[in-house]
C-alpha cells in the first residue's frame, strides 16, 4: 500500500540549526551542506511559496538530525534543540494558536491544525476527569529512534510556555522509547516526572490549565490564521491517518468477516502482528477500533431504517445474532436498541 510522502514544514529544521551552532561553524557548514544537496533532490515548492510554508521530506528531517547527534556527538540533541524553540518558528501553526483565547482552546485547535507542521503527525487531547491527556503520534517515527520524539514534546512544552508566559510544568511526561543514558536531562527540560517504554508520547496537564487565558488572545487574528490555515492545509496533498485507514478497514470488513483482525491486516497488507504493533503505538487496539466502528454504525443505522429488523441490525456489523446487538446498546447507549431507536424518531 503506497502512501504519499510525508512532509514538514521546514522552518521545523531551524531549532536543530539552533542547536548545533553551539558546536561550531564545521558542524553547521557540514548541516548546510547536506540540507541543500538533499533540498536540491527533493525539489523546493514554487518559489512564490513563503519561506515559513515550504516543505522539506521526512526522512531528509530524520537524517538531518542524525548526521548532526553524529556530528555533535551529543545524544540529547533532539532535546536541546526543541528547548531551543523561539517565536515565530512555527509560522502560522503558532500565530493560530497564540490568538485563541485560551490553553484547552489552543491545544484542541492545535490537534485539529497539527498537519500544518508535519502531515503525517496526529494529536489527540483527550479528557480524563482530572486530568487532560495530550497525546502525540507520529506514525514514521520508530521507538528506538527516539529524537523525533524527543523534539516534538520538548518544542511542544517550550512553545507553550511562551504562548501562556508563565512556568507551565506537566504533571507527567510519556514517551514509547526506553529511557535513555541521559534521562535526567528530560526532567532538566520538562520540570516534571518523566516515564518511559509507555505506549504512547503524550503529556499529563491538570484540568484547570485548560481554562488558563492567553496573553496574546486575540479574536481578529484568530479568525484571519484559520482561514490562512485552512487553505495552506487544502493545497496539501491527502494523507490519510493510520487510524482512520484502520476503521475503514473495519468498516468493510464488519458484515463479511465480523472485522476480524486477520481480514483487516489482509486489507491492509499488513501481518497480524504488525498492526497490531502500530495500534499499540496509536494507544489502542484492534478490538476498541472494532467496537468504536461498530457503534457509530449501529447509532446510524438504529436512526436511518427504522423498518430494519435488529436481527438484520446485528449481520450487517458483524454480531452472530440480536442478543449481542442488545448487551452492547445497553453498554454503549444505556438502553436497549427498541428504545434507542424510539428516542431518535421524529416527535410529531
Amino acid at each position: 500500500m503506497h502512501e504519499k510522502q510525508a512532509t514538514l514544514v521546514l522552518p521545523m529544521l531551524l531549532p536543530f540549526a539552533r542547536a548545533a551552532q553551539r558546536h561550531g561553524p564545521k558542524v553547521v557548514a557540514a548541516l548546510q551542506s547536506r540540507a541543500a544537496e538533499q533540498l536540491t533532490v527533493a525539489g523546493l515548492p514554487a518559489q512564490e511559496q513563503p519561506l515559513a510554508n515550504q516543505r522539506v521530506p521526512h526522512e531528509l528531517a530524520i537524517e538531518l538530525l542524525e548526521l548532526a547527534m553524529a556530528l555533535t556527538g551529543d545524544a540529547a540533541l533532539a532535546l536541546h534543540a526543541g528547548a531551543s524553540v523561539e517565536v515565530g518558528d512555527f509560522g502560522v501553526y503558532e500565530y493560530l494558536l497564540r490568538s485563541c483565547a485560551t490553553l484547552g482552546e489552543a491545544l484542541t485547535v492545535g490537534a485539529q491544525h497539527i498537519a500544518l507542521l508535519h502531515d503525517a503527525a496526529e494529536v489527540e487531547v483527550l479528557d480524563q476527569g482530572e486530568h487532560i491527556l495530550w497525546r502525540h503520534h507520529l506514525e514514521l517515527a520508530r521507538a528506538e529512534r527516539a529524537g523525533m520524539h524527543e523534539f516534538v514534546m520538548a518544542s511542544f512544552i517550550t512553545a507553550t510556555r511562551r504562548i501562556v508566559q508563565a512556568d507551565v510544568s506537566p504533571l507527567a511526561v510519556h514517551f514509547i522509547h526506553a529511557a535513555p543514558s541521559y534521562h535526567a536531562e528530560y526532567e532538566r527540560i520538562f520540570r516534571a516526572p518523566c516515564f518511559f517504554g509507555a505506549d504512547y508520547n503524550a503529556f499529563v496537564l491538570p484540568r484547570s490549565a485548560m481554562h488558563r487565558p492567553l496573553p496574546t488572545a486575540d479574536a481578529a487574528l484568530f479568525r484571519l490564521m484559520k482561514q490562512q490555515a485552512h487553505e495552506l492545509l487544502e493545497r496539501l496533498p491527502r494523507r490519510q491517518p493510520f487510524r482512520c485507514r484502520v476503521r475503514d478497514a473495519i468498516a468493510a470488513e464488519l458484515s463479511q468477516t465480523g472485522a476480524s483482525l486477520k481480514a483487516v491486516a489482509r486489507r491492509l497488507e499488513l501481518s497480524q502482528g504488525t498492526l497490531r504493533r502500530r495500534l499499540r503505538e496509536h494507544g489502542t487496539t484492534h478490538s476498541e477500533l472494532v467496537d468504536l466502528v461498530r457503534r457509530d454504525r449501529v447509532r446510524d443505522l438504529l436512526a436511518r431504517r427504522s423498518e430494519a429488523s435488529l436481527e438484520t441490525i446485528a449481520l450487517e456489523v458483524g454480531f452472530s445474532h440480536a442478543t449481542a446487538l442488545h448487551r452492547a446498546c445497553r453498554r454503549w447507549f444505556g438502553v436497549t436498541p427498541e428504545q434507542y431507536r424510539r428516542d431518535m424518531q421524529p416527535q410529531t
